[in-house]
């Protein structure tokens, strides 16, 4: 820094003051050069890339998709587990595009910026942000009690969605956990499926009859008010539907089972809004090809194929086991009638395929199913309609049904057979790493 810059003793002091007046001076470089440091995360990439290179390896769509049209259906799904575990895992640095440009050299924030209004900074961000950046990868936020969970306190997220920079109107927020998504996903559909059968076939009955009809709407034993279908044209027909006795549900009447409030339907939604809010990485699927969204230089920072592995690793996290399932495995004293009468009932699932989802295998006895065998796991009893065979009792995931990027479930394959190996092949150089790391971590 020149001469200009530094601060100089002023002449009436007397001369003990000089140290003092030198010791300020260097602090005002220090205080000055770390802001400079601190902004080249966000402007000079270049300087970082002496020091680091990207954690992240990405996963590829095309890949995935040619192992499902080669017939190779559950080594895709274990491929896309594999690689959203070890994405779910890294720590994101500025070169994958952890973080964004908050404003004022920051790259991260614990609280929303709404005052931050210049080009690139927190406010003017595409898409909008809520909150953040506050972490550097998924695992820092889900935790607690372990792994893939919700999170402590201390990771409360505060949010401004509507940009008010008012302290009072913002949103504080506990991390969610993701046990059992995909089963909870998958109720959502059947529930959306039945409520828009009621619907439609009021639609067909109005426009038979030209009278308007009525209907009330439940699912699964969950009530949502009703809806009154009027027809308003013919050739073809035309109907306006009054939605205003509706409860718990929109007027699309789509189950939204993620978020707080109910306004997500699908985990891949889920995940890429928080990839976005609270990690500062942008999928390519948000934001759109080679398009910096976030001010922080860096462009398509999550892959098509990332997002994919991230929905199809978290849709296979187990669902808590329950009490009534610990004391029939006798971890627990047997329940007594009471307890048992007072269990909380969940609405099932349908008959056909199911996502298997299994208490007893641990997400890393999952991630791992390359090797000969996993460790020891607790039996327990046999559920109707599913088998014990096969390693990890077949059970680690969703087979049956995965969804992709761009459209409805697809048919994954019909059972394990005993075939439940991953190929060594089939687990990238990354993943043995990240597992590595666990083990010396579990040690």
């Amino acid at each position: 820094m020149s001469d200009t810059h530094q601060i100089r003793p002023i002449s009436r002091r007397p001369s003990w003051s000089r140290p003092r007046a030198v010791l300020v001076s260097l602090c005002a470089q220090l205080v000055i050069g770390s802001t400079f440091a601190v902004w080249a995360l966000i402007s000079d990439l270049s300087v970082v890339s002496k020091l680091e290179r990207p954690a992240a390896e990405h996963a590829n769509q095309d890949a995935l998709n040619a192992l499902v049209a080669g017939g190779q259906n559950d080594v895709a799904f274990k491929t896309a587990f594999a690689q959203g575990n070890e994405l779910f895992e890294t720590v994101f640095n500025a070169l994958d595009g952890v973080g964004a440009n908050v404003g004022d050299g920051q790259r991260f924030t614990r609280v929303p910026r709404a005052d931050l209004t210049r080009a690139g900074e927190w406010a003017t961000h595409i898409p909008p942000r809520a909150t953040g950046p506050n972490a550097a990868s998924y695992l820092s936020c889900h935790n607690t009690p372990s792994d893939d969970g919700a999170g402590s306190a201390a990771a409360n997220v505060h949010r401004d969605p509507f940009h008010t920079a008012r302290l009072g109107q913002f949103i504080q927020r506990n991390t969610p956990h993701l046990f059992g998504l995909g089963a909870t996903q998958r109720l959502a559909e059947e529930m959306t499926d039945t409520l828009q059968s009621i619907r439609d076939g009021a639609v067909a009955t109005t426009c038979q009859t030209g009278k308007p009809v009525t209907v009330a709407l439940s699912a699964k034993g969950v009530d949502y008010g009703k809806i009154t279908v009027k027809r308003n044209g013919v050739a073809p027909c035309m109907v306006d539907t009054d939605t205003s006795a509706l409860h718990g549900i929109d007027a699309d009447l789509i189950v939204k089972p993620f978020q707080w409030k109910g306004s997500v339907a699908f985990i891949r939604a889920f995940n890429r809004d928080a990839a976005n809010n609270e990690i500062g990485m942008q999928a390519v699927e948000l934001v759109g090809h080679d398009v910096d969204g976030d001010g922080d230089g860096v462009i398509n920072e999550m892959t098509i194929g990332d997002m994919t592995s991230l929905a199809i690793y978290m849709a296979a996290q187990a669902r808590p086991t329950t009490r009534t399932e610990l004391a029939a495995l006798g971890l627990l004293p047997a329940l007594s009638k009471d307890e048992v009468v007072h269990q909380p009932r969940q609405p099932s699932l349908s008959k056909g395929p199911l996502y298997r989802l299994s208490p007893s295998v641990s997400r890393h006895q999952a991630a791992d199913l390359h090797r000969a065998k996993p460790k020891q796991t607790l039996s327990r009893p046999t559920l109707p309609g599913r088998t014990e065979s096969g390693l990890a009792r077949c059970e680690s995931g969703v087979r049956d049904r995965v969804r992709s990027y761009a459209g409805p479930a697809r048919q994954c394959d019909q059972g394990c057979g005993g075939q439940c190996d991953v190929p060594p092949g089939c687990v990238s150089e990354g993943h043995r790493r990240g597992r590595d790391r666990r083990a010396v971590r579990r040690s």
